[in-house]
């Protein structure tokens, strides 16, 4: 029996619930990639950490909050510490990331592409190169394929020993 492939992902955008609402629908219905998308760079940050072993990647905007919503101006500096957190995870876990913006001021700045890796627009075109990325990337990673593949065996080492699934999920990557 052959499992469809789906995907958990974290998006951090502080516009996410003004401009992003048909994205997610677009994301969960055509392409089953569930979303849960946070306003700030420390709320998305905590939720990928606490559960590490859930989320197969994350989405960031260019301009986000770093801490709170109410006292900071989105910024620069909410991305760049997200993606240092991201590296410093990798001995944990390889966690992808994708940047998607807006921020016209960004878009042919050779200097941020080369800060931020790839980068995407937020139009219909960037969104769909976005999502085949990230479900190639995804898709492609040994612990995606063995968790598609074996879904229930990893599982049941979950059940009993969440460092015995991870364990085995970890040399795959």
């Amino acid at each position: 029996m052959e499992q469809k492939e789906e995907y958990d992902v974290i998006w951090i955008d502080d516009e996410w619930d003004i401009n992003g609402l048909s994205f997610i629908k677009i994301c969960e219905k055509r392409h089953k990639i569930h979303i849960k998308a946070f306003k700030t760079r420390r709320e998305g940050m905590e939720a990928l950490e606490q559960n590490l072993k859930f989320w197969d990647a994350v989405i960031l905007d260019a301009k986000a909050f770093n801490n709170s919503s109410t006292n900071e101006v989105a910024d620069l500096d909410g991305l760049y510490e997200a993606i240092r957190q991201i590296h410093q995870l990798r001995p944990k876990r390889y966690i992808p990331y994708f940047v998607l913006t807006r921020q016209p001021d960004l878009m042919d700045n050779r200097m941020f592409e080369k800060s931020v890796g790839r980068f995407y627009k937020k139009d219909a075109n960037g969104q769909n190169r976005l999502i085949a990325d990230l479900k190639e990337e995804v898709g492609n990673s040994p612990r995606h394929q063995l968790r598609m593949q074996y879904n229930d065996v990893v599982e049941r080492l979950y059940s009993l020993d969440i460092e015995a699934g991870e364990t085995v999920l970890l040399h795959a990557d």
